[in-house]
């Protein structure tokens, strides 16, 4: 499951990120006013500290959990088609 954030941009280019259906920013500002994120171009925007850092942070968190749980699957299917019993049933 990978986590979906809107952009929150100011008039003057602050630019912010939210979760999806949050009605304030990853830094705790409310989304009040206008949002031009559509209409600045990405050099004119300058992003928040803050909001960046946190949306980095779970966009790496959601990396991390996404490789253990591959990782248990993997061990999980290992474990099954090492168990003695398959082996006979399955005559691998």
């Amino acid at each position: 499951m990978t986590t979906r954030f809107s952009e929150w941009t100011k008039k003057l280019g602050q630019q912010h990120f939210s979760m999806d259906g949050s009605s304030e920013t990853l830094c705790g500002q409310a989304m009040l006013g206008n949002n031009y994120a559509r209409y600045l171009y990405e050099e004119d925007k300058t992003p928040c500290p803050d909001c960046a850092q946190k949306k980095e942070f779970i966009e790496g968190s959601e990396i991390i959990m996404e490789s253990m749980l591959e990782n248990e699957r993997q061990e999980s299917i290992d474990t099954v088609l090492n168990d003695p019993l398959v082996k006979t049933l399955t005559g691998f």
